[in-house]
């Protein structure tokens, strides 16, 4: 081997060793792609959280004035985006709590309110008259704050009610008891709920409250009328997961055609160059669906751009195609 074509060869691998050094930056993904959170159930749709969120907001409304004609202040509310939640993800927080629970016409539990206990404390002692001391967090309530803070989540769950009657929604009821954060609650941690949190938006006033609506009560409010009672066949479930697949988008590759050449013309392509391609002229062209031929055509124009006009279908049983 000569030093000039020992030179031109080491030259070459030399390319060949930088190239595999180098990475390709990641293709960015379109604009409106959104990166799946599986975190958080994704029961409803863009536009059926939009009219969770009106609801919330009509809610907020009505519980604003509930609040301020039980503790006479001149506080009104607004409501956060709905979020949705599973259950294990409501279990518990920074800020300790108070929560009631809530349960639906059949008497089945269907959610729950929850107030920050200084807070809470603050209304029983705003309704008996006086001030919370500093320690006063830290005992049990009593019997007669315990009545109070249950006439005072009354208002929350009739402003609820009425609002969730408005929009063609279920009756929701309140429970018996003021429970303590630790105490257990009734669901399993796969269970899926809405959560509507409620914060004061007047004078100085930092009072909040959040409410956890099962995700399937809310069904009707946001039109799903129709939702199946009973739990989908494995014949319906399979027909629901291949309805999904047939509106996702996949990716089309028209294939000109392939051509064999060394690493040594490769490398030494220049500008003006033509590499002759195994297809004919005369020859339709492959169409792969998913990486592998699903149908033969023949190169077209549409609108100013290349386009490709389908000639026939191949055999391609896993996508269904037949010749």
């Amino acid at each position: 081997m000569t030093d000039g074509r020992r030179t031109h060869d080491l030259a070459i691998l030399q390319q060949l060793r930088e190239a595999a050094h180098r990475r390709a930056p990641a293709p960015a993904p379109p604009a409106d792609t959104v990166e799946y959170d599986w975190t958080c159930p994704q029961r409803f749709t863009a536009a059926e959280r939009r009219r969770l969120d009106a609801f919330a907001q009509r809610t907020a409304e009505r519980l604003g004035g509930a609040l301020a004609a039980l503790l006479r202040t001149g506080a009104t509310f607004g409501a956060a985006e709905v979020a949705q939640r599973y259950a294990s993800a409501i279990a518990g927080g920074e800020t300790p709590v108070y929560r009631v629970s809530l349960h639906d016409a059949a008497g089945e539990p269907c959610g729950l309110v929850q107030v920050p206990v200084v807070q809470a404390r603050g209304w029983v002692e705003t309704l008996l008259g006086g001030s919370a001391g500093p320690d006063e967090g830290e005992r049990p309530l009593s019997s007669l704050e315990s009545d109070l803070l249950l006439d005072l989540v009354s208002a929350i769950v009739q402003s609820l009610a009425t609002a969730s009657k408005e929009s063609g929604g279920p009756d929701v009821y309140r429970g018996d008891a003021v429970m303590a954060e630790a105490e257990p609650l009734p669901v399993e941690d796969g269970d899926e709920f809405c959560e509507l949190a409620f914060k004061a938006t007047g004078g100085d006033a930092q009072d909040e409250v959040t409410v956890f609506l099962r995700s399937k009560l809310l069904d009707a409010l946001v039109g799903r009328a129709n939702v199946a009672a009973e739990p989908l066949t494995p014949k319906q479930t399979q027909a629901r997961i291949l309805g999904h697949f047939n509106s996702a988008p996949v990716q089309v590759t028209a294939r000109l055609g392939a051509a064999r050449i060394s690493v040594r013309d490769l490398m030494g392509l220049e500008a003006g160059d033509v590499v002759v391609l195994e297809t004919g002229v005369s020859e339709p062209i492959t169409i792969e669906v998913g990486g592998q031929a699903a149908l033969r055509g023949a190169p077209a124009a549409c609108d100013g751009r290349y386009a490709v006009q389908v000639l026939d279908l191949r055999d391609h049983p896993r996508l269904g195609l037949r010749t």
